[in-house]
């Protein structure tokens, strides 16, 4: 019922909600990595991936979920010979998300701290006054 208000008909508001909730969800998947919480399993695989090759997330996410459209299209078609419940937003989604998780990424990264309980908080702290006293 909250959000039935933004339901429309209206091809461009429908563009508009894609792209407002691609935002979103890379901004959701921003906190979800810098917290180290749980993940989902796609957002998981990614992560291996990204963090076996050296190659950045985002790069591997774009990689990743078009790999998955491209997938369920040519399953789409040799199952039902023709490409059902894929469209330009699917495709935009796909796009979209892993590019605002490296957007978001980068002021997500500076909240990383304050999700650590406080026995990391202590040790970043010591590694600090430590580096300071190097003059690293």
């Amino acid at each position: 019922f909250m959000t039935e208000p933004l339901i429309s008909e209206i091809y461009i508001w429908q563009l508009a909600m894609c792209i407002i909730g691609s935002i979103v969800l890379g901004i959701g998947i921003s906190f979800e990595i810098i917290c180290d919480a749980t993940v989902i399993p796609g957002d998981g695989m990614v992560i291996a991936i990204a963090s076996k090759s050296k190659i950045a997330f985002a790069n591997i996410k774009t990689m990743f979920d078009v790999s998955l459209v491209v997938a369920s299209a040519i399953l789409a078609f040799l199952v039902l010979h023709k490409i059902v419940g894929l469209r330009e937003g699917t495709v935009i989604s796909a796009l979209l998300v892993a590019q605002s998780v490296k957007v978001n990424s980068r002021w997500t990264r500076k909240l990383k701290p304050l999700f650590w309980n406080v026995d990391k908080r202590i040790r970043a702290k010591q590694l600090n006054m430590i580096n300071n006293i190097k003059g690293k």
